[in-house]
């Protein structure tokens, strides 16, 4: 068993944001600081949420936040200091990055905004340590990659245990997982399969290619964000509006959820 890693005090949230706009573009630029733990990740994931909500809302993280943030990652830390699981910095700054140029501006409608990269930078700042064989919990699932955390019927008593996953081409009935990016084609070849990939921003489309999260195919055949009023379109979901017609994206009657409404909680209005 490692030995606990000595606890490290973090920066303050609450109040950390008098100078936001500073900061916050620090933050956004090139070249910024590795975080190096866990715990300078999820500081810095958190500073983030607070500038989000002083620049957009105008209102400070509360004096609790330091209590809230301690709370929020205990158990990802005992895993870490237990050797369940290992932290990537690299992956860890490629996702603070991301996230930080997701909602720049505050007045932007949420619904032209693509997720996708930071949802794609943000995968694999953590991965399981388990070997194959050990015993797991399938709860936590702490298997290392391509391992998973399944029950082990032929011991006595039946124990959990990581147990390898297929890879693509390997033989399945579906009773064992196939590898991350693939899943078990029963009714057909009977053998695990590459999932298609959704297409990301400017990639082409089709019926049978479709668009990641938040995007549409548009019109032209390649994936998109909902288009504005007076834009061609050919089916409803391709407008902002919701709404197409002759061919033509309509004016949204209502106004579309801004960042600002997402990150503060609030209604839109007419």
């Amino acid at each position: 068993m490692k030995s606990p890693t000595p606890r490290t005090e973090p920066r303050r949230l609450a109040g950390a944001w008098a100078a936001a706009p500073v900061l916050f573009m620090s933050l956004l630029g090139c070249g910024a600081d590795t975080p190096a733990s866990y715990r300078d990740y999820a500081r810095q994931s958190a500073q983030l949420s607070c500038e989000r909500s002083f620049r957009c809302c105008g209102r400070r993280c509360s004096t609790s936040a330091d209590a809230t943030f301690n709370n929020s990652i205990k158990n990802t830390e005992f895993a870490l200091t237990q050797g369940l699981v290992t932290y990537n910095p690299d992956q860890g700054r490629a996702c603070l990055d991301a996230s930080a140029a997701l909602y720049v501006n505050c007045t932007q409608y949420v619904a032209t905004i693509d997720p996708t990269p930071a949802a794609r930078a943000c995968v694999g700042i953590l991965q399981g340590a388990l070997p194959l064989g050990v015993a797991c919990s399938q709860t936590t699932d702490y298997c290392a990659p391509n391992t998973y955390c399944a029950l082990d019927s032929s011991l006595k008593p039946p124990q959990s245990r990581c147990r390898r996953t297929l890879n693509v081409g390997d033989a399945c009935d579906g009773t064992v997982r196939c590898m991350p990016g693939s899943s078990c084609d029963i009714g057909g070849t009977g053998v695990c399969k590459s999932n298609l990939l959704a297409g990301a921003l400017n990639d082409a489309c089709s019926a049978t290619a479709p668009c990641g999260t938040a995007l549409v195919c548009l019109s032209s055949g390649i994936c998109g964000l909902p288009q504005a009023g007076g834009q061609p379109c050919t089916s409803d979901p391709q407008c902002l509006s919701g709404r197409c017609a002759v061919d033509t994206c309509t004016v949204p009657m209502t106004r579309p959820t801004t960042v600002s409404d997402f990150i503060c909680g609030t209604i839109p209005v007419p």
